[in-house]
C-alpha cells in the first residue's frame, strides 16, 4: 500500500519527520518497504498483511499514525443536502430498479444517481495525489471514484446512465458463455462462478473486479450512476483467479471492506463529483443493510499485565486502544472493548493485548529473567519429543524424511507378499488406491524409491516415521508407530542401514542389543537369507534387510534395496528403562588394533561380539566391523573379516605389553570359541 505524507495529514497533524514516522510505523508492525521523496512529498510505500484490509487505505494509516503519535484523528465530511425536485426524484425511483438476485455474493448495495455532470479533465490536485500512487487519471469523475478507493478503502464504480438499457440494476451469476468487454479491452467469458453486474440485456460490470466497455464514463456523459456495495470475498477472489484478471478494487473486496463505510464514502464521492463536475444528486437507492452486530470483548487488566509483564493502567489501556477507534467501558478493573466494523482481525483478548503492545512499543516492553522453578524429578518426555529426537538422528545424518499416505492400494501389498488375514481393509474406499490402511511403511517408501530412480537420482536414503496397521491372530487391530528407512544406491551397503539402527540406540541410552538371522513372516519383503532381526531385551525391536528381486522386478526397480522397520513403541519403553550416566571425557589415549580372520560363513557378527564382550577383555571398549569378504582367496563356505578392537584405560597410558596382552586374549576367543584362523 502506497501512501503520501500530504495526504496523510489530512487526517493527522503530523509534526515528526517523513523518516521518523516510517521507523514508528515499522516498529508497530506495518514494514515500511521504501520511502522516496518526489515533488516536495514523500511516498511510503508499506507492507500490509492479509488480515489488516482496513491498512489497505490512507485513511487506515492514517489512523495507526495518530496512535502511535498521540494526535487526534479526524475523518473527511460526506455531508450533502439534497435539494432537488421531489416529484423528478420520485419518477426516477420508481422506473429504476435494484435486484440482488444472489444475496449471498452481494450483501450490500448502493446506488446514487447524479445529473448534469460536465465530464473532462481533473484539477491538478486530484491528478498529482494519484499519479503519486501510480494511478493515471482517466476524467474528473472516474478519477474521483480512484480517490475515493485510495482514501478510504471502499471501491467504487461509476457507470454512464445513458447508455444502460433498461430500467433495471440486476446483480446476478453469469450464464455459462456469456461474455463481456471489461475496460482493459479485453473479451472475456464467463461462468456461472462468476458475479456480474447487468442492465435488462447484458452484463455491464465483473463484480468487484473491472467494468465494461460499453457503460464506461467518457467525454459524452451527462448522468451518471454511482455504484457501491458489499461483495463476498470468496466469490470475487474465485472470479479473480478463474478470470485471471485483478484490480485495486478486487484487491480489498477479497480481504473484506468496512460494512460502515459503504455509504459514508459514495457520499463523500458525490460530494467531489458535485466540486468537480457539477450536477445534482437526485436518487440514493440501496438494498437491505446488513445487521451489524456489535463484538464485545472483556480485557482484563490482570492478563494483560501477565502477558506482558508490565502494568499499563487503565487511564493508558484506555488512551491507546480509544486512539484506534476502539469503544471503551470500564468494568471493575477490567475494559468492556466495542470492535469497530473494520476490525475484522480482533476476535479475542489475547488481540486486544497485542494492539497495546505495538501501539506502546515493543522496545518498552521490560526485559526479565525468566524465573527458574527447581525440579526435582525431571517429568517423562512426551512421545512426541521422543519422536522428534529420532527424526533428528536421521537428519543430522543426511537422511530425507518421506511423508506417505496411510491408505495403500491391494495391488501394491499383494506385491510385498502380505497375506489377507494380516490387513485391515476400508470398507468404502474412495478410489483402487486406498483400498488398506497400511500393514507396514516399507511399500510406500519402496515406490517412492522407483520415482527417485527415474528421476534420475543415484543415491536415496529415506525415512518415514507414521503409523502400521495389522490384524493379529485374535482378529484384533493393533496400531503401533514405526519407523521405516530404504537405502538405494550404487556405494550403499547393507552395513549402511545396519549402523544407522545401531546409532539410533546409541544415541537414546540402549546399551544391549544384538542382531540375529530373521525368519518369522512379520517382513515378507525381505530376503530369507539376507535379513537380520534386531533384539533387545528378547524381543524383537526390528527387521532390517534386502527387498527381494522378484518384488523389485514388479516394480521395475534394478538397483537393490535395504529396508528396516522398527517399532517405536517398544523403543520408547526401553528409553525410558535406559540409565544414562555422565561419564567424564577420557583424557588418556586410546589405541585400535586391527584383526583379520577366516571363518565359517553362518557365524553372525553379533555372535562374535558377544562371545569377546563374555570374555570381560581388560581395557578393550570398542569392538567392530571394519570389512567382510568372500572370494578366491577364502575357501568355499567361510568368509573374510576384518575387525577392529579399541582399547583405552582411564585411569593412565596403555603400555605395549598391556595392550599386547589384552589383544591376544581376543585373539585366542576367536580361536577357540569360533574356530577362526587369523589371516
Amino acid at each position: 500500500m502506497k501512501v503520501t505524507y500530504n495526504w496523510l495529514k489530512d487526517f493527522v497533524d503530523i509534526t515528526v519527520s517523513a523518516q521518523k514516522i516510517a521507523g514508528l510505523l515499522t516498529m508497530a508492525g506495518l514494514e515500511v518497504v521504501y520511502l522516496e521523496e518526489r515533488h516536495g512529498d514523500w511516498i511510503f510505500d508499506i507492507e500490509i498483511t492479509p488480515n489488516r484490509p482496513d491498512l489497505l487505505s490512507v485513511i487506515g494509516i492514517a489512523r495507526e499514525v495518530a496512535a502511535i503519535t498521540g494526535k487526534r484523528f479526524r475523518l473527511p465530511r460526506s455531508i450533502y443536502k439534497q435539494r432537488n425536485n421531489k416529484n423528478s426524484s420520485r419518477r426516477l425511483s420508481e422506473q429504476l430498479k435494484i435486484s440482488i438476485q444472489d444475496k449471498t455474493g452481494c450483501l450490500l448495495y448502493i446506488a446514487r444517481v447524479i445529473k448534469g455532470v460536465n465530464v473532462g479533465d481533473s484539477p491538478y490536485w486530484l491528478r498529482r495525489r494519484l499519479e503519486m500512487l501510480g494511478l493515471r487519471s482517466v476524467n474528473n469523475v472516474v478519477d474521483v471514484t480512484n480517490y475515493i478507493l485510495l482514501e478510504s478503502g471502499q471501491p467504487l464504480h461509476a457507470f454512464d446512465l445513458g447508455r444502460l438499457q433498461g430500467d433495471s440494476i440486476v446483480v446476478r451469476r453469469a450464464i455459462n458463455g456469456e461474455e463481456i468487454i471489461t475496460l482493459d479491452g479485453q473479451r472475456r467469458s464467463l461462468d456461472d462462478q462468476i458475479l456480474i453486474i447487468a442492465d435488462d440485456r447484458k452484463p455491464i460490470a465483473i463484480a468487484g473486479i473491472m467494468g465494461g466497455e460499453g457503460s464506461e464514463v467518457n467525454a459524452a456523459t451527462r448522468d451518471i450512476l454511482l455504484e457501491s456495495a458489499i461483495f463476498n470475498p470468496i466469490t470475487i477472489r474465485r472470479a479473480s483467479r478463474t478470470l485471471g484478471l485483478s484490480s485495486e478494487s478486487s484487491s480489498r473486496f477479497e480481504r473484506g471492506v468496512d460494512v460502515q463505510g459503504v455509504d459514508f464514502y459514495s457520499m463523500r464521492a458525490v460530494n467531489l463529483i458535485r466540486d468537480i463536475a457539477g450536477g445534482r444528486l437526485i436518487l440514493s437507492k440501496n438494498t437491505t443493510k446488513p445487521r451489524l452486530q456489535k463484538k464485545k470483548i472483556i480485557l482484563h487488566l490482570g492478563q494483560l499485565k501477565r502477558m506482558l509483564g508490565a502494568d499499563y493502567g487503565l487511564a493508558q489501556t484506555e488512551r491507546i486502544l480509544g486512539s484506534l477507534s476502539f469503544s471503551i467501558k470500564r468494568h471493575g478493573n477490567n475494559l468492556e472493548v466495542v470492535v469497530p466494523s473494520f476490525r475484522s482481525d480482533i476476535k479475542r483478548e489475547v488481540d486486544l493485548i497485542e494492539e497495546v503492545a505495538r501501539i506502546s512499543g515493543y522496545e518498552n516492553i521490560p526485559v526479565r529473567l525468566p524465573r527458574i522453578v527447581p525440579q526435582g524429578v525431571q517429568e517423562e518426555v512426551s512421545f512426541w519429543d521422543k519422536k522428534r529426537v529420532v527424526r533428528n538422528i536421521l537428519i543430522s545424518q543426511g537422511i530425507n524424511e518421506a511423508i506417505t499416505y496411510s491408505l495403500l492400494s491391494r495391488d501394491l501389498i499383494n506385491k510385498f507378499g502380505y497375506s489377507e488375514s494380516q490387513l485391515v481393509l476400508v470398507d468404502n474406499p474412495l478410489t483402487n488406491q486406498q483400498e488398506i490402511l497400511r500393514p507396514s511403511i516399507i511399500p510406500a517408501l519402496v515406490s517412492r524409491i522407483e520415482y527417485n530412480l527415474n528421476q534420475q537420482q543415484k543415491d536415496i536414503r529415506l525415512f518415514e516415521i507414521g503409523d502400521i496397521f495389522r490384524r493379529d491372530y485374535s482378529e484384533s487391530q493393533q496400531e503401533k508407530t514405526s519407523l521405516a528407512l530404504v537405502y538405494c544406491g550404487i556405494d550403499i551397503n547393507p552395513l549402511y542401514i545396519k549402523g544407522t539402527l545401531e546409532l539410533i540406540l546409541k544415541r537414546v541410552g540402549v546399551k544391549e542389543f544384538e542382531f540375529t538371522l530373521c525368519n518369522d513372516s512379520h517382513s515378507p519383503y525381505l530376503q530369507k537369507d539376507f535379513s537380520l532381526s534386531l533384539i533387545v531385551n528378547n524381543r524383537i525391536l526390528a527387521r532390517l534387510g534386502v527387498i527381494k528381486p522378484e518384488i523389485l522386478e514388479g516394480l521395475d526397480i534394478k538397483n537393490y534395496i535395504f529396508a528396516a522397520e522398527l517399532d517405536l513403541n517398544y523403543l520408547f519403553i526401553e528409553i525410558n528403562n535406559a540409565q544414562k550416566q555422565y561419564i567424564p571425557i577420557p583424557i588418556y589415549p586410546e589405541v585400535r588394533r586391527d584383526i583379520s580372520i577366516v571363518l565359517k560363513k553362518n557365524i553372525l557378527f553379533g555372535e562374535i561380539v558377544k562371545g569377546i564382550v563374555k570374555g570381560r577383555i581388560p581395557y578393550l571398549i570398542e569392538i567392530g566391523l571394519k570389512d567382510c569378504y568372500s572370494g578366491r582367496q577364502i575357501p568355499f563356505g567361510y568368509k573374510g573379516l576384518t575387525l577392529f578392537c579399541i582399547y583405552r584405560a582411564d585411569d593412565h597410558t596403555l603400555t605395549a605389553q598391556e595392550i599386547e596382552t589384552a589383544h591376544q586374549k581376543v585373539l585366542d576367543i576367536l580361536k577357540t570359541a569360533f574356530s577362526a584362523q587369523q589371516r
